[in-house]
């Protein structure tokens, strides 16, 4: 959903993770990888077909808001041709992973002390040139950019925090168990309301509140996280899972992440390297 959410605000500016107890690791390093996954063609494509059309017309509303806020004059005919001839092919693009070349997401957790020092590789071949570094007792984010070899404070960049989540639905299955990376593990089952208008909201766009009943179909979407997990490992810090209700009790090896907009595709995260002391 993230990457539809930001399709839209670009859109809209054309004008638009074997111990025995429970430890809190001081040092270490943890590797992670994401990849997209179609494991359904059909599913995936009665998705597109289901949910394409009111996101389209989600986007030609919130067009015809933002030229009535501005006092423009408003040509209907004009936003309906640059929806369907300029938003929706980037639309239908974004959306279907079969559309694009998916490389995975390497995420490296670097833990030294006090800190971890976080950085994504979206390149096989190519070291990230951003590094996050997270204050382990308080949670503040501090970001850089790599600039001449030289890593230099990047004030400006803006990121989503470790967060309650007020409509949680969480499922243990504690006879499920799977040993990974030497811990054993068991499944955890987390479901999470995938609500686009309050995602646009966190972009900073004021959406009507007529909308939401409106596109209601949009605000009743779901993301399940199907994991396993191990209650051995204390750390608040994950690159994919960022709910308290998690990680204040266990913390999350394997996951599969599916959302109720793209039936048929999975979203699998794997650790891939786990050195804790």
């Amino acid at each position: 959903m993230k990457n539809f959410v930001t399709i839209i605000v670009l859109c809209l500016s054309l004008k638009l993770y074997s111990q025995e107890v429970e430890q809190q690791f001081s040092e270490g390093r943890i590797v992670f990888i994401q990849e997209r996954l179609v494991v359904d063609d059909k599913k995936l494509d009665s998705s597109l077909a289901r949910n394409i059309p009111p996101l389209m017309s989600l986007m030609k509303n919130l067009l015809f808001h933002n030229s009535k806020k501005s006092g423009r004059a408003i040509d209907s005919s004009e936003i309906i041709s640059k929806v369907d001839l300029q938003m929706k092919p980037i639309l239908e693009n974004t959306l279907d992973p079969r559309k694009n070349f998916l490389i995975p997401l390497t995420y490296k957790y670097i833990l030294k002390d006090s800190i971890i020092e976080s950085t994504v590789q979206d390149t096989p071949l190519t070291e990230s040139e951003e590094l996050t570094v997270i204050d382990r007792a308080t949670g503040k984010k501090t970001y850089y950019r790599l600039k001449d070899s030289v890593w230099i404070l990047d004030e400006l960049t803006i990121r989503g925090t470790l967060k309650n989540q007020e409509e949680i639905e969480l499922q243990e299955f504690r006879t499920i168990k799977k040993k990974i990376q030497g811990f054993d593990c068991f499944k955890v089952v987390v479901t999470i309301p995938q609500n686009i208008l309050e995602s646009l909201n966190l972009y900073a766009m004021e959406i009507p509140t007529s909308f939401a009943e409106e596109h209601k179909e949009l605000s009743s979407l779901k993301t399940t996280y199907e994991m396993y997990v191990t209650d051995k490992i204390v750390c608040r810090y994950h690159p994919i899972v960022h709910f308290t209700e998690v990680l204040d009790n266990y913390y999350p090896i394997e996951i599969i992440k599916r959302e109720s907009l793209l039936e048929g595709v999975e979203n699998r995260i794997t650790i891939t390297e786990l050195k804790l002391y």
